[in-house]
């Protein structure tokens, strides 16, 4: 979950492309805070970036993490 005011979510943009291609058919979605409280008001995010990465409806991830392809890609 992100916030396009923010630099360091915004990096993440870009990241989400590239490892789409790399790692199909896994899916990396945007959610802007802003654009879609009402998804994430639930979650209660606290921190930017924070990512949620999952299989189906269970949470395998939850967390802050700065983007760096690397460690998505060890994730």
């Amino acid at each position: 979950m992100c916030a396009q005011w923010c630099g360091t979510c915004r990096d993440y943009q870009s990241l989400f492309a590239q490892l789409q291609a790399e790692f199909a058919p896994m899916t990396f979605v945007w959610v802007d805070v802003e654009d879609h409280a009402d998804w994430v008001d639930p979650i209660e995010v606290e921190n930017f970036p924070t990512l949620l990465m999952a299989l189906g409806e269970t949470p395998l991830f939850f967390g802050t993490l700065t983007p760096h392809v690397e460690t998505l890609r060890r994730l």
